[in-house]
C-alpha cells in the first residue's frame, strides 16, 4: 500500500526584513518567483526545474552558469 505524506516546514523570521536594501527590480523578481511557485509542492518545483536548460545542458558535476537564468521557462 502506498501512502503520500507531505511535510511542510515554515520558517518564521525573527524580525521584519529591511526591504530598502532591494532595488525595485529585485523586489519584482522575488514577487514573480513567489507568485509562480508558492502554490506548488517541492516535488512539483523539482520536476519543473528538471526541464530547464540549466539542468539539462551542463555535464555531470559541471557548475551551472548564471547565463541560463535569462532563459528560465518555469517562471
Amino acid at each position: 500500500m502506498w501512502f503520500s505524506i507531505e511535510e511542510y516546514e515554515f520558517i518564521i523570521p525573527l524580525e521584519k526584513p529591511t526591504m530598502g536594501i532591494f532595488s525595485q527590480e529585485e523586489i519584482n523578481s522575488i514577487e514573480k518567483v513567489l507568485n509562480t511557485f508558492s502554490h506548488l509542492t517541492s516535488e512539483e518545483i523539482t520536476q519543473c526545474s528538471y526541464k530547464e536548460e540549466a539542468w539539462t545542458k551542463p555535464k555531470n558535476k559541471e557548475i551551472i552558469s548564471y547565463k541560463y537564468a535569462k532563459d528560465l521557462t518555469c517562471i
